[in-house]
């Protein structure tokens, strides 16, 4: 279990990690924009999405349940459990990434033509389908370390994949043609081989963890990885079911208020791309505190301490609600210069549309 000071500690390096990725990505969006045009950009904002959504039918809820079972155990001191809880959730997320991966590869030229609008690709989303396995099970690696404290390393890892990642991209977008589906290639191509290094890096830290554990097995441990993953699983894949399709209705209804498909998607590429990451910064804090209270919250109740999990629920309750509260303060002191930017010039029309999305996140979450 972290105490209040290493709780608040490591929230502030998982987001001062954040922001740095989150800056790196948006300057890597902006080169990507002047490559490929705003309505190229629209189309990889498509892919990423269908990327989104299958890397939430292959996690299959495992993440979450990984990093509860493994915060169980090692509050009550058994290490065993951990790796035990660790093993069944990473051979399940296997079984379900490869599913879904196989299904995807299957799909590819369908989705291409129907959904995205662009046959050439399909080649992009068939290599999504090998990048799957590998991301997912880094996910659940990341949970599982996140579970019994090592954020450091989990921090140093993600950074470095990142990094590793959008380098690897770019390299390959040297030598990619300037299209959309060759762009698509080289950015998948580039999170393939970063997230195959960094897989490695955390398997090593799971296997370090093995020495001097001794093995068991559990034969109620699989009963419990599916009684906590199934219902985690339907509700995240209902969530991403419906953003993915929020996400292709809105150049659909653009072209439908009779905007072309070019000048639709080249609008969807600019605020989804460039505008809505950058208003979505302050979110990185409340994303790193989630990840470390799940497993903070879940050694509470294997421990009994009743009094503990109410205080640290209490307190983020009440620090997420004043964060929301300033939020809105300052946003409503930025609005009338906002509505003054929208009648000198057209970019102002951005700053409009990013408060209402600003007002929108800061109270729905």
């Amino acid at each position: 279990m972290f105490s209040g000071r290493q709780i608040l500690k490591n929230t502030l390096l998982l987001t001062a990690a954040a922001l740095l990725l989150r800056f790196a990505s948006m300057l890597f969006q902006a080169h990507l924009a002047g490559r490929i045009g705003a309505e190229g950009l629209g189309a990889v904002q498509l892919l990423l999405s269908v990327s989104a959504f299958a890397t939430t039918l292959g996690l299959a809820g495992m993440r979450v349940a990984a990093s509860c079972l493994c915060a169980q155990a090692h509050g009550k001191r058994e290490p065993e459990q951990v790796q035990l809880a660790a093993a069944h959730c990473l051979g399940s997320v296997l079984v379900t990434s490869t599913l879904a991966a196989a299904g995807l590869y299957c799909a590819a030229p369908l989705l291409a033509e129907r959904i995205l609008h662009e046959p050439s690709a399909a080649r992009s989303l068939r290599l999504l389908a090998g990048l799957l396995p590998a991301g997912c099970a880094g996910l659940v690696l990341g949970g599982y370390l996140t579970a019994v404290g090592k954020v450091w390393q989990l921090t140093a890892i993600d950074a470095g994949e990142r990094v590793l990642g959008l380098g690897l991209s770019l390299l390959l977008l040297r030598f990619a043609p300037q299209t959309v589906s060759g762009a698509c290639f080289a950015l998948l191509g580039g999170e393939l081989l970063s997230s195959c290094a960094a897989d490695a890096a955390l398997y090593a830290l799971y296997r370090q963890s093995w020495r001097g554990v001794r093995q068991t097995d559990a034969p109620g441990m699989a009963r419990r990885v599916g009684a906590l993953a199934a219902p985690l699983a339907l509700n995240d894949l209902l969530r991403a079911a419906l953003r993915a399709l929020e996400q292709f209705l809105i150049p659909w209804g653009l072209t439908r208020a009779g905007a072309t498909r070019l000048g639709a998607m080249a609008a969807y590429g600019t605020v989804m791309g460039m505008v809505f990451p950058a208003l979505m910064l302050p979110s990185a804090f409340l994303y790193a505190l989630v990840d470390l209270l799940i497993p903070e919250l879940a050694a509470c109740r294997a421990q009994g301490r009743r009094e503990r999990l109410a205080s640290v629920t209490g307190q983020c309750l009440r620090g997420c609600c004043s964060l929301a509260l300033r939020r809105a303060c300052c946003m409503r002191w930025q609005s009338r210069l906002r509505q003054f930017c929208i009648r000198a010039n057209r970019p102002g029309g951005f700053c409009v549309c990013s408060r209402r999305w600003r007002w929108f996140y800061i109270w729905t979450r």
